[in-house]
């Protein structure tokens, strides 16, 4: 009694390689751009223009275009603008709701465009979600960009919290009753 469940979902990157044995979902197989338990293939991929089987890497943040729509880490980048692959998200969250989620944590939400976010969490059932966005100064994407849509978390949270604790914090502990107004980075 008193406990809930938020599933962390990954939901913008499929698996780097490929495996035919019981390392997809249930014992399925994916290779490439291709995964079985979803019937996504690369069209629902982000892929370079006129070669299906081939993306872009996440090279450039200072790009919303390369982070966005980009492979993170040789991870397959979903194409989350496509209706097809938002109902299979919401789908999923759904799923994972019937089974007693009371929320879901997206993860690595900068690398969804904002309003594919939005579609995705109207489709799903209306649940606790937060979303991490990893803020990056001079970075086109922001958390901010994500707060319309849930809570944010971002890594800068810790350092900043550590900063007001420790010993030559000057006094900054006063400040914790607004904090990420006064002390925040972004």
């Amino acid at each position: 009694m008193g406990v809930s469940v938020i599933v962390d979902a990954v939901i913008n990157h499929m698996a780097a390689g490929s495996s035919t044995e019981q390392q997809g979902t249930a014992g399925t197989s994916y290779s490439g751009r291709s995964f079985e338990p979803y019937n996504y293939d690369s069209n629902n991929m982000h892929h370079f223009d006129g070669n299906t089987n081939a993306n872009c890497e996440v090279d450039d943040y200072t790009s919303q275009q390369n982070v966005q729509q980009c492979d993170l880490v040789g991870l397959v980048d979903l194409d989350t603008e496509n209706s097809n692959v938002q109902d299979t998200i919401a789908a999923y969250i759904n799923n994972m709701n019937s089974l007693g989620a009371s929320g879901y944590r997206i993860d690595a939400a900068k690398h969804i465009n904002q309003n594919s976010i939005s579609s995705i969490i109207s489709k799903a059932p209306q649940i606790y979600c937060f979303q991490e966005v990893i803020y990056g100064a001079g970075e086109p994407v922001t958390p901010e960009m994500y707060t319309p849509f849930g809570d944010v978390t971002e890594f800068n949270f810790g350092v900043d919290m550590w900063n007001v604790f420790k010993q030559d914090s000057n006094d900054q502990m006063q400040y914790l009753t607004n904090f990420g107004y006064e002390l925040t980075k972004f």
